[in-house]
């Protein structure tokens, strides 16, 4: 990429998506062990990684069936165009994950049934203060 903000945005987006696939599986781990075997984080885990692939795969063959040759800095905005689709959906998904399943729990751990807003925040700090972090250190080199 020859920006270096749109270079920032794509690596703080790909930091986002490692955070949200890290709190899914962190919060799979808790329904199994807390919530009687809930599949939920299970299949939330599976619809934002399968909605980011299918995206992704349907946008990169329809750019090849144009007859168009993908070099790896398009496939990069590529990739940023979904990124930047798929980031709202993680953080609805730690909404519905919040509100539909963890509060339904029985656990008797108060600190526990917030872990999904606080993972949500979490992602939102690696984003937005990480493009910038990232931009400032680009601008640097």
């Amino acid at each position: 990429m020859n920006n270096k903000s749109e270079l920032a945005l794509y690596k703080a987006l790909k930091l986002s998506r490692t955070a949200a696939n890290i709190s899914f599986t962190i919060l799979l781990a808790l329904l199994l062990m807390f919530g009687q075997a809930n599949p939920a984080a299970v299949f939330a885990l599976i619809f934002y990684n399968s909605f980011y692939l299918i995206v992704f795969v349907n946008l990169k063959n329809k750019n090849e069936n144009n007859g168009r040759k993908l070099s790896s800095e398009n496939l990069q905005y590529l990739e940023l165009a979904v990124l930047r689709l798929v980031f709202p959906v993680s953080i609805a998904l730690h909404f519905l994950l919040g509100y539909g399943f963890i509060y339904k729990m029985t656990i008797s751990l108060e600190q526990v049934k917030s872990l999904p807003m606080l993972f949500a925040f979490f992602i939102l700090l690696i984003r937005y203060p990480g493009y910038f972090i990232i931009k400032s250190r680009l601008e640097k080199d």
